[in-house]
């Protein structure tokens, strides 16, 4: 075998395509609707809302079983207020529900949205 140097023409690199990613679109839109609903759920007024919520459900659970095995220690009036704090809580939570409709998925809000009336 001899030095020759072989004259042949250049050959073109091959073509890269584009990125390809492992996800079809159908994943990115949930992923992106998954980050869109941690998102609201970290908004400083839904959680002051929730804790709102719950608390009044609560207090206002307690009460009735009180008032239920006769206790005297709390009255219908503390029953009245706890259910007023309960519906405006309610309220609270339906107008965020209505502000930002993916909150629907949590499952209190839900709860709240479907027992109010629009």
């Amino acid at each position: 075998m001899t030095n020759e140097v072989l004259n042949t023409p250049a050959s073109r690199a091959a073509r890269r395509g584009r990125k390809c990613t492992d996800t079809p679109n159908e994943a990115r839109v949930v992923a992106r609707l998954e980050r869109e609903y941690q998102a609201a759920l970290d908004a400083p007024d839904l959680k002051v809302a929730l804790r709102d919520y719950e608390k009044a459900k609560l207090v206002r659970d307690s009460i009735r079983r009180k008032l239920g095995h006769g206790s005297t220690v709390v009255t219908a009036d503390d029953l009245a207020r706890w259910e007023a704090s309960l519906s405006n809580a309610q309220e609270v939570l339906s107008e965020l529900a209505r502000l930002a409709p993916i909150l629907e998925r949590h499952p209190v809000i839900d709860a709240v949205v479907s027992d109010t009336p629009f």
